[in-house]
């Protein structure tokens, strides 16, 4: 039998066994979330009446007439979901775990594009099968869509800069924010890709027009995200914006930037080392072991990636801790 076959049949078995374990636990664990609720009666309301509000939580801040945190990319989505399908907690979760297959697709896609194809189905698989992806498979919330629209969008941006055009700039600057419309947390990412878009298009290569492009999608981006959440009334918008993410603890700026970097680095032991009585540590390993090659080798893309996981990282060390 050989080699290509070999790995065809492992990767069949594998994607079997992946779809058979969330088929057997996709409703059993972890038990339902409040979180699930306040997405799926938004998502709901979205498509019914077209008002992205939950009623779940009262008249809070204006919620119930219209939740600015709330996605509407993936409020509509999973409305959509829901009203096809049903309302139900399968529902919700099946709507993850295709937002999972698809993280996995990208993870592909990224992987293929830096280090070649058999790279990337790996990566795929460890990342299909961590502890990370289950929880988000079995939640309803849009984790796992962000996940897929970060991972796609890093690939399109590694791409050779020399066939890129204007266009494709404005296009992916326009995504940017738009990928935090999928959770408020993509808009950490979009400072790393914004510092690695710097990277590829000033320091590695002169690229004006691409720079120019990617800055006008960007700003336009920015407006189409705070149109979607601030109309038709800017007012009471912002009034639960600011008193709203206050009461929710951001942090805007109001700790030192060293304590800050410290929870950063707590929250990194926490979730990639001794959370979940150390079963995180497996993914930290990888995830340390990825870096220290990407640091080695320090190809474009290589550096291109490791720009982004730490811009990203430190806007969220910066803004939410």
């Amino acid at each position: 039998m050989d080699k290509s076959r070999l790995i065809r049949i492992g990767l069949t078995a594998s994607l079997l066994v992946f779809l058979g374990l969330h088929a057997v636990t996709l409703t059993t664990y972890p038990p339902i979330h409040c979180d699930e609720a306040y997405y799926a009666d938004t998502a709901l309301s979205a498509v019914t009446w077209g008002a992205f509000a939950t009623t779940a939580q009262g008249p809070v801040y204006g919620i119930d007439r219209n939740h600015t945190i709330m996605s509407r990319v993936y409020s509509v989505g999973l409305g959509l979901a829901l009203k096809t399908l049903g309302v139900s907690i399968v529902t919700g979760r099946l709507f993850s775990l295709l937002g999972t297959l698809a993280a996995m697709a990208g993870t592909v896609w990224l992987g293929k594009r830096i280090y070649g194809w058999r790279t990337g189905l790996w990566a795929a698989l460890l990342f299909g099968f961590s502890w990370k992806a289950f929880i988000g498979t079995h939640t309803t919330r849009p984790d796992t869509w962000l996940t897929a629209a970060i991972v796609a969008l890093i690939a399109i941006l590694v791409a050779e800069s020399s066939r890129k055009k204007f266009r494709h700039a404005l296009l992916i600057g326009i995504a940017g924010p738009l990928v935090g419309d999928l959770h408020f947390n993509g808009m950490y990412f979009l400072v790393g890709i914004t510092l690695a878009v710097g990277y590829l298009w000033f320091v590695a290569e002169r690229h004006w027009d691409l720079l120019l492009g990617y800055g006008a999608g960007v700003t336009i981006g920015v407006v189409l995200w705070a149109g979607l959440r601030f109309l038709p009334d800017p007012a009471a918008a912002w009034y639960q914006w600011r008193v709203g993410m206050t009461r929710l603890s951001m942090g805007w700026g109001t700790r030192a930037i060293s304590l800050r970097l410290m929870d950063m680095v707590f929250w990194v032991r926490d979730q990639f080392w001794s959370g979940n009585r150390g079963l995180d540590a497996v993914e930290g390993l990888f995830f340390l072991g990825g870096l220290a090659f990407a640091l080695k080798r320090r190809s474009r893309a290589d550096v291109t990636l490791l720009i982004v996981i730490a811009g990203a990282g430190l806007a969220f060390a910066a803004l939410m801790t």
